[in-house]
């Protein structure tokens, strides 16, 4: 129960830190939007069920899409995150028993190995949106600029965010 609760709370800041902070200060930008609100997905419990994380990255998704006013664009890149999320989970973690209420973080899996998970969430977030948006529109050199440093800014909010709020792998699942 205190597991729910406490991601509860960590879907309510995300989305508040995206939705208040994030969209009001970078509003304006031309070339770079950092995306933090998938964290949620990258973040929960290493267990967590296939199908729950599948429609909770959805809803999450479409929650966001609402708030950017675009029809689908969030909801398919966080079923994307998750699904990359679900795969790269499976091909680090053989067996099943060491995901007990584990979260993915810099002590859960080792420093590369989890660099590497945030960066590649983050590259397949941000080309995910911008494919969408490149078919919409054209695909030109800004959209090639607005991925590379919104890949670069998401990512390093995601690795302050994890910094900040550091997330230790508990032994006992707590």
């Amino acid at each position: 129960m205190i597991i729910i609760i406490k991601q509860i709370f960590r879907l309510f800041g995300i989305i508040f830190l995206q939705t208040i902070l994030i969209n009001t200060s970078f509003l304006e930008s031309v070339y770079f939007f950092p995306y933090i609100y998938f964290a949620f997905i990258l973040w929960l419990p290493l267990n967590t069920d296939l199908y729950f994380t599948t429609i909770i990255a959805f809803v999450l998704g479409l929650f966001m899409d609402c708030v950017f006013g675009v029809f689908g664009v969030h909801a398919l890149a966080c079923v994307v995150v998750n699904l990359i999320r679900i795969q790269f989970i499976s091909l680090t973690f053989k067996d099943k028993r060491e995901l007990n209420n584990r979260e993915p973080s810099f002590t859960s899996f080792n420093v590369n190995t989890y660099s590497f998970f945030i960066v590649f969430a983050c590259c397949i977030h941000s080309l995910t949106i911008f494919l969408i948006e490149g078919l919409k529109n054209s695909f030109s050199f800004q959209l090639t600029l607005n991925f590379i440093f919104t890949t670069i800014f998401s990512c390093t909010a995601l690795f302050i965010l994890d910094l900040l709020f550091r997330r230790h792998a508990s032994k006992y699942g707590r």
